[in-house]
């Protein structure tokens, strides 16, 4: 794609990983190769499904399971190597797709907070990322992404059902 650009989606309000599948079905409508990986997540969402129907390249670890708070320190440093390689797997199609498109990384600067892999590897992958329009998405936004981004949004709860109503995530909802 022409004048790629780099996207931020990041915040503590609910709608980052739903703006970019949004993004993701307003290309592949446009016939636009697309991928969508999600770290930190094991493919159970709901988005998982509707993405491969679209043609969308899907890529997620089936083994994550559990948030990394629950894990004792074997279980999350085997996890965080998965969330690694699952950025290699990201690095991996744009190298095979010369023609560019889109790509989401969903939750990837969570992992990237986690420990998962260096900031450093994740800017290489943005500089290397050839005509691909790249969505980052996460809670934070550190200062050296948000320099390299083109866009920035940030999504901010200012009411939230599970606090306010204490409502847990619901199926076809929040996953």
């Amino acid at each position: 794609m022409e004048n790629s650009c780099v996207h931020i989606y990041y915040g503590d309000g609910k709608g980052k990983t739903t703006a970019a599948v949004g993004l993701i079905a307003r290309a592949r409508g446009h016939e636009v190769p697309c991928c969508a990986a999600f770290f930190l997540k094991n493919g159970e969402s709901g988005e998982v499904a509707a993405l491969e129907t679209l043609g969308c390249t899907v890529l997620f670890d089936p083994q994550a399971a559990g948030f990394l708070w629950q894990m004792d320190e074997d279980e999350k440093l085997s996890f965080l190597a998965s969330q690694g390689a699952l950025l290699a797997k990201a690095r991996s199609y744009i190298d095979t797709h010369p023609e560019g498109g889109v790509l989401v990384l969903d939750e990837v600067i969570d992992a990237l907070a986690a420990g998962a892999f260096d900031e450093a590897e994740l800017l290489r992958l943005l500089e290397g990322r050839g005509g691909f329009e790249v969505v980052l998405t996460g809670h934070s936004c550190p200062a050296a992404l948000a320099a390299r981004a083109d866009y920035v949004t940030h999504f901010a709860a200012a009411k939230h059902p599970y606090g306010e109503r204490g409502l847990t995530a619901r199926r076809g909802i929040e996953w």
